[in-house]
C-alpha cells in the first residue's frame, strides 16, 4: 500500500496522518522505546534528536531534546503520559518552553488496516497561536516521514 500523508492545521489544533507499512504493535514499540526513537526521529529533517527519555505508562514522563539546523538552535519538549492503550493509543501533555508551548496535548493513534500496515495519526491540541500550529504541523509531518522511512529501510534490510 502506498504511503500517504494528509496534514492540515485547523486553528490551533494540528492533525497529521500517514499510512505506514507496519502493524500497530511495531509502530507503537518504535514510538515508545527511547532507544528506538533515537534511531529514527529527525533523520529526514533539519532538526536532530539529541536525547530522548520515555516512560510510556500513565503518569510517566518524556523528554525530547532537539538540535536544529544551526548549532545554537536547541529545543526541549517535555510532558506527562496521560493515556495508554497499547498498541493503539498514546496521549500526553506537551510543553516546549523555547516555543512558548505549555500544556498542549498530543494524541497518537495507530489504526490497524489489516493488511500489514497502520494509519498513524497525530493530533496536537491547544497550541498557542496559528504560527505555532503551522510549525507543529510541519514537525509532526516530518516525524511521521522519519518513522515511515525507518520502517521502510528496516524492511529492505
Amino acid at each position: 500500500m502506498p504511503e500517504t500523508s494528509t496534514p492540515h492545521a485547523i486553528g490551533r489544533t494540528v492533525r497529521v496522518a500517514r499510512v505506514i507499512a507496519a502493524p500497530p504493535q511495531t509502530l507503537f514499540a518504535l514510538w515508545t522505546d527511547a532507544a528506538e526513537v533515537k534511531q529514527w526521529w529527525g533523520t529526514t529533517d533539519k532538526a536532530r534528536l539529541m536525547a530522548c527519555e520515555i516512560d510510556a505508562n500513565p503518569g510517566g514522563t518524556f523528554l525530547y531534546a532537539l538540535r536544529g539546523a544551526s548549532a545554537d538552535s536547541h529545543e526541549v519538549a517535555t510532558g506527562t503520559v496521560l493515556e495508554v492503550a497499547r498498541p493503539f493509543h498514546l496521549a500526553m501533555s506537551w510543553t516546549c518552553e523555547a516555543r512558548r508551548v505549555k500544556d498542549s496535548r498530543v494524541t497518537v493513534e495507530f489504526v490497524d488496516l489489516r493488511d500489514g500496515s497502520a494509519r498513524v495519526s497525530v493530533v496536537h491540541e491547544r497550541l498557542p497561536s496559528p504560527s505555532e500550529a503551522a510549525i507543529h504541523q510541519s514537525l509532526w509531518s516530518n516525524v511521521l516521514q522519519d518513522l515511515a522511512v525507518s520502517v521502510s529501510a528496516s524492511a529492505d534490510a
